[in-house]
């Protein structure tokens, strides 16, 4: 068994909707902008709706309110839109998996979240705009999904063991498949022609070695260590006394309280906007 061989055994369960393909090959290509997104966006009533909203949010503090689509579409711009565009129907892929080991609106908030925050170190840390951070943290977790609907045996074997030994599940994963999930999500993004700087930092996510790790997965682990702080009622599987914000990770991007703070409160307010906008088509997860 590999991480591969997992994915292929899952294409039709998590499988990426049109909407996100076609939303692809447009931002795969040099000729399309926002504009053009914004066209695929409404032929798409419902996801229209919600850039609507997301344009209106707080995290846009508009003075005049955004009343047309095309309005929305410069307001988000091509990287906001696509980020919704992947929140939005992440969860439509996430409602696909049926499984008793994990409570699906937990994961999904903790998605959301780790994806919000990722975005917000990014920009603190000076890594640019923070989109594609958000999409590595946006799916980080999605390799699980693949173990626990392909192998569930298995995957609850891993997590009693983690729970009653107290090892980090990732260590764990390792000892039993000699690999984690965090790879399997990597190679389901790679299947999704998802580019490396979206499934690269995944993929080294569990990396030993600081020193071998790229930046970008340094500050996709920090925003997954600082979401384990901060929200034990989603459910995490990391027991609280092993949760820490890693003065490594810290150090090495030069970032104190006051910054953690600032992208902390950020990451909120986008993250509860997001949640709110998606939940308000309908209930999530029933």
């Amino acid at each position: 068994m590999t991480p591969d061989t997992l994915v292929n055994d899952t294409k039709q369960l998590l499988s990426l909707p049109k909407v996100l393909l076609k939303a692809n090959e447009l931002l795969n290509s040099d000729r399309s902008d926002a504009d053009d997104l914004g066209t695929l966006v409404s032929h798409d009533p419902a996801l229209a709706a919600q850039v609507l909203r997301l344009a209106n949010s707080a995290s846009y503090r508009r003075s005049r309110a955004v009343d047309s689509l095309s309005q929305a579409t410069t307001v988000l711009g091509t990287d906001g839109l696509r980020n919704l565009i992947y929140a939005s129907k992440s969860a439509e892929i996430f409602d696909g998996i049926s499984s008793d080991l994990i409570d699906m609106t937990s994961f999904f908030h903790r998605s959301i979240y780790v994806a919000a925050l990722a975005k917000r170190l990014a920009v603190s840390c000076k890594m640019g705009r923070g989109d594609d951070q958000y999409l590595s943290g946006l799916f980080n977790d999605i390799g699980k999904l693949v173990l626990y609907s392909q192998q569930p045996v298995l995957a609850e074997e891993i997590l009693r063991q983690s729970e009653i030994s107290k090892t980090p599940i990732p260590e764990v994963e390792k000892a039993k498949l000699s690999f984690t999930s965090a790879a399997v999500s990597a190679a389901l993004l790679r299947q999704w022609h998802l580019p490396e700087t979206i499934w690269g930092p995944i993929a080294q996510l569990h990396c030993r070695s600081l020193t071998k790790m790229k930046a970008e997965t340094m500050l996709l682990r920090l925003a997954i260590n600082i979401t384990d702080s901060i929200e034990p009622e989603l459910k995490n599987t990391i027991p609280p006394e092993q949760v820490a914000l890693p003065t490594d990770l810290l150090a090495y991007f030069d970032l104190d309280e006051v910054e953690i703070g600032v992208a902390v409160m950020a990451a909120n307010s986008e993250c509860d906007d997001v949640l709110a906008i998606i939940n308000q088509q309908g209930p999530m997860f029933c």
